[in-house]
């Protein structure tokens, strides 16, 4: 389920989609892109997960580290829009 985000979190969302789009990425290419402090990037990435915008899993080979990716924005806005019509 997708619920809406805040701007400042938006913003952030579209720097990530603007370098890696639907590619998959882990926590260390995302603090790279965004530039900020791991515990903030680390708040980043999990609002984006629990409001629906990223997903996240496991590596296979390292099961402590996690891969994201980020939904697309078309996906997004269908799933905004289809909840706002109920």
């Amino acid at each position: 389920m997708v619920e809406a985000i805040s701007k400042w979190l938006l913003e952030y969302f579209s720097m990530l989609y603007a370098k890696k789009r639907t590619e998959t990425f882990d926590f260390q290419e995302a603090v790279e892109i965004l530039k900020k402090d791991e515990r903030f990037i680390g708040q980043i990435l999990s609002e984006l997960n629990q409001a629906g915008w990223i997903t996240k899993k496991r590596e296979e080979t390292d099961r402590r580290k996690k891969i994201y990716q980020l939904n697309t924005p078309d996906e997004i806005l269908s799933e905004l829009g289809k909840k706002l019509y109920k």
